[in-house]
């Protein structure tokens, strides 16, 4: 749904907290999936946000959706600029995932060209998100040889 119905070029959806709130818990959440990123993305991303409290910890310290036009150019980006353009990617947005008013996770949709702030993408993501805070704790108690949910 994010790639054809959103025009997502890659999607990443975590269930749990990805940041460094608690340093003694791990950096991986219990459930990640993917679709478009290399696996190096997601273990770099992840590892940098724990340590440096980028991008993820912005969207779950505020709980609200956080939108970048231009990832190789915006502040937001500059510790993982490298990675930025080794995956290929311009536009980003992250969601948090919610049931109720409880966050589960986060939703982060990548597009390889810049696009501008539209408040029905940002509707329209946030639907899914809502949708995905749903079906979550599913898939967090499933083994994790689990298929993936679709993205």
């Amino acid at each position: 749904m994010a790639t054809a119905s959103l025009g997502a070029d890659r999607v990443h959806v975590a269930d749990g907290n990805i940041g460094p709130a608690d340093s003694a818990l791990s950096p991986w959440p219990p459930t990640m999936r993917w679709r478009g990123l290399s696996s190096r993305y997601v273990e770099e991303i992840c590892l940098k946000g724990q340590a440096e409290g980028i991008v993820l910890p912005n969207v779950i310290k505020h709980n609200q959706h956080v939108f970048v036009a231009d990832a190789r150019t915006d502040p937001l980006f500059r510790s993982v600029a490298d990675l930025v353009v080794s995956e290929g990617f311009r536009s980003w947005m992250g969601l948090p995932v919610c049931t109720g008013g409880t966050r589960r996770g986060t939703l982060c949709l990548y597009w390889n060209n810049i696009i501008t702030y539209r408040e029905d993408l940002v509707l329209r993501a946030q639907e899914l998100a809502d949708i995905l805070g749903k079906h979550l704790p599913r898939y967090s108690s499933e083994p994790s040889d689990a298929p993936p949910p679709p993205a």
